[in-house]
């Protein structure tokens, strides 16, 4: 039996993975396929959807890059570095598509090895400013630009750059150095994720939407993570 008509999808269709925490908020659900599956990280809800998928609202969720139903693992992966990249509130939920080649690449890689570009920025992280600056340099065309996207004059920021340039060893504005510092940025980000953790607790206003998982996902949870060496966290 193909992975297709194990899980009733086309053989010739292109499908993501959603995941999401088993602690997200759901506005609404998304229809396919779905299980619990353990990782690493702790277990997450997949549901497995169409490559143009109708609207929903997940926090935080990561969408995978779009496969064949026999390649569903790479979007899995790349679902969960996408789950992993979440920022909450100001990024939720994020697609894949989003980072392009550079999702696969992190989702390939051993974020443990060492890496000299995140180690560096790693130390620029001690700074206060240090994160929300490289966030703004990564996404700005121009030191202007990203002084704007910062509220913060250009010579202000400028000085940050300096110390960035001196830390990193290459100026992030020239040839190559914003692909590498937004890559090491990313790493970085994948390295210190906490978005699945378990809440202290459930916001009031939010208990109503978090999806009640029945007892025997739960249960089949808690089987898959003794089988992978961990534990499944049972909300209450």
């Amino acid at each position: 039996m193909t992975a297709a008509s194990a899980l009733g999808l086309s053989a010739t269709g292109m499908y993501r993975l959603v995941v999401a925490p088993l602690f997200a908020v759901w506005r609404n659900h998304p229809a396919g396929p779905e299980d619990v599956i353990a990782t690493p990280f702790g277990p997450v809800h997949a549901v497995v959807v169409p490559e143009r998928y109708p609207p929903f609202g997940a926090s935080p969720c990561g969408i995978g890059t779009a496969t064949s139903p026999d390649s569903l693992d790479r979007s899995f992966r790349t679902a969960m570095v996408a789950l992993r990249l979440c920022r909450s509130p100001k990024e939720p939920q994020v697609v894949a598509d989003s980072y392009g080649g550079l999702i696969e690449l992190l989702a390939d890689a051993d974020e443990h090895a060492p890496h000299s570009d995140a180690d560096r920025v790693e130390a620029i992280a001690h700074y206060a400013w240090g994160m929300e600056t490289i966030d703004a340099v990564v996404a700005a065309q121009s030191v202007r630009e990203a002084a704007r996207l910062l509220n913060i004059h250009h010579s202000t920021l400028q000085g940050r750059i300096d110390t960035i340039t001196a830390t990193l060893g290459f100026n992030p504005f020239e040839g190559f150095g914003r692909s590498r510092l937004g890559a090491a940025f990313l790493l970085h980000r994948l390295r210190t994720s906490t978005v699945l953790d378990l809440p202290a607790a459930a916001a009031p206003g939010n208990v109503a939407a978090t999806r009640a998982f029945s007892a025997a996902e739960l249960a089949e949870a808690e089987s898959y993570a003794k089988e992978a060496g961990g534990e499944v966290e049972h909300l209450s």
